[in-house]
């Protein structure tokens, strides 16, 4: 403003045209000391109106232009840092403030079409393959025409063999491809009423055409595996879809007057905001993103950004995250939970196993819920370790992505079906907390119970699901309830359930003193102790016990 002012000066005016030139610099050097503050400004100002001054050659200026600088600079100096930020944000570039009504309107659309399709593909799957499964499926009476054809032609006893006793020659084939399939097996017992004048070529041709059946037979069960679980991966990313778009339908809405606040509270700090997304879940909590430059000389005060947006937002926010690159910082910050929850995480290994077949990790999901997951691997040391760890690690990425718990179960499910031939299991067990209210829900599939100590009481959660990679259906038990401070919440794997889990309930009662970690050594050791019956197990302990911020 200051150059553009003295420009209009110097064209208009050739008497103001050495004072307009002074004006320009001195403004121009303010701008580029404005990074260290009002005082480098200030400083940068006087200087430079003296040594033009001095310059041009006409001292007669240099006294009222001094007093003039002084005069301006103590305005300057008085001017409240509200009307200063307000008046850096009109000569700012305009905040883009998202505006993303339509273009969610849309994407929520494109899920639910895709979403859609993906489900028509899987039943049209569905009922291809059933079809087909009919129509291909081996059939031994056709096996048994082959055979027939093969051995019978010209036979005076094909008609009294193939109508009359059909049931007895069946029968003999069967028997004569077992004792076949079989020579280690002892037959004896089987009856012989059948009595083949071409005994050698009929033994012959039972034993191809018999095990082309079986071959086809093998065959087809394995591709209608391998169909369902490619059917089940079809379903399961069309309720991924959907659970995306339920999500942006219900759970996310935009707060443009937050963001216009948050925006005007950053200006009132010295940070200009290109980009502020304020967004509002279905719980009516607030979240933002901000995207702010100017900051390459100087740092980003957390603790300022919290203590400013709380009183401008009218919400509690919690320690943003920031991460600058270049000049540029983006910002994401979050209403701060009422809880908080202690963990403490015990493992004990197999006796002789290196390795632990169990998982178990605890994360946020980035909604205000912390998540406490154990897998169990089925049987002990590194083939246990590899399946509880895909388990787990696919299941903390896809809750962490946005996706459900049911659909997220099963994809897991049909990628434990198809990862091996041989079988492979890890059992699911899942605690989610909601940090704001309290609100917990238990999940379950195949897993140990869950212990629960609330108002002073110790409840037991149980299971009767199976776990992901053994059947295609499989699904999740459930079961909520509400949580409040220094509640306590103990997840085992089945190592340490061998014996009765009553100790572990008293444990949990009579625990009055001690951190989460103290408590999930204490249960682990214990449960250790009672190993007696030959095949130790690998042992975990999760323990969580709620805390107010």
């Amino acid at each position: 403003s200051g150059a553009i002012i003295s420009f209009i000066l110097a064209i208009t005016k050739t008497d103001y045209f050495i004072g307009s030139v002074t004006f320009a610099f001195s403004g121009l050097l303010s701008g580029i000391f404005s990074a260290i503050g009002s005082f480098g400004m200030t400083a940068a100002y006087l200087l430079t109106t003296i040594i033009s001054v001095i310059i041009i050659g006409q001292p007669d200026l240099l006294s009222v232009m001094f007093f003039e600088a002084l005069i301006g600079s103590g305005i300057f100096f008085l001017l409240p840092k509200s009307l200063v930020g307000y008046l850096g944000g009109l000569l700012s570039p305009a905040t883009e403030i998202s505006r993303l009504d339509s273009v969610k309107g849309s994407l929520i659309m494109r899920l639910e079409f895709a979403g859609g399709a993906l489900k028509d593909v899987y039943e049209t799957v569905e009922d291809v393959a059933k079809k087909l499964e009919k129509i291909n499926c081996p059939d031994f009476d056709k096996t048994l025409n082959k055979i027939e054809d093969e051995v019978c032609g010209g036979c005076s006893l094909r008609r009294h063999c193939w109508e009359t006793a059909k049931e007895v020659t069946a029968a003999d084939a069967l028997a004569t491809w077992n004792r076949l399939r079989y020579p280690n097996k002892d037959l004896k017992d089987e009856k012989k009423e059948f009595h083949c004048l071409r005994a050698s070529k009929f033994e012959d041709s039972v034993k191809h055409h018999c095990a082309e059946y079986d071959a086809k037979k093998a065959a087809e069960i394995r591709l209608s595996e391998v169909r369902g679980v490619i059917s089940d991966q079809f379903e399961g990313i069309s309720r991924m879809l959907g659970d995306l778009s339920e999500e942006f339908k219900y759970d996310v809405c935009h707060d443009h007057k937050a963001a216009e606040n948050i925006i005007l509270s950053l200006k009132n700090l010295g940070y200009h905001a290109v980009n502020c997304v304020a967004a509002r879940d279905k719980f009516g909590r607030i979240s933002a993103d901000i995207d702010i430059k100017g900051v390459a000389d100087r740092p980003v005060n957390k603790m300022d950004i919290v203590r400013n947006l709380s009183l401008a937002v009218g919400r509690d926010f919690d320690t943003p995250s920031v991460s600058v690159g270049g000049d540029r910082a983006f910002i994401f910050i979050t209403e701060r939970p009422r809880y908080k929850v202690e963990i403490g995480i015990s493992q004990i290994p197999e006796e002789k196993g290196k390795l632990c077949g169990d998982t178990a990790k605890y994360f946020t999901d980035g909604r205000g819920r912390l998540i406490m997951l154990i897998s169990d691997g089925m049987g002990t040391g590194g083939r246990a370790a590899v399946d509880s760890a895909m388990v787990s690690g696919l299941f903390s990425r896809m809750i962490r992505s946005g996706f459900g718990y049911d659909c997220s179960l099963k994809i897991i499910n049909s990628s434990m079906l198809f990862k091996s031939t041989d079988e492979s299991l890890a059992t699911v067990d899942i605690t989610a907390i909601d940090l704001f209210g309290g609100e917990c829900e238990l999940l379950k599939a195949g897993a140990a119970p869950t212990f629960v100590r609330r108002n002073g009481k110790v409840g037991k959660a149980e299971s009767s699901s199976l776990p992901p990679g053994i059947l295609r259906n499989v699904a999740f038990d459930k079961a909520y309830l509400k949580l409040k401070s220094e509640d306590i919440v103990v997840m085992v794997s089945d190592g340490a359930t061998f014996d009765d889990t009553e100790w572990i309930s008293k444990i949990i009662n009579n625990w009055t003193i001690g951190s989460a970690q103290q408590l999930a050594d204490e249960i682990a050791f214990a449960a250790r102790r009672r190993r007696n019956d030959g095949h130790n197990d690998d042992i975990t302990v999760l323990t969580g016990i709620l805390k107010k911020r």
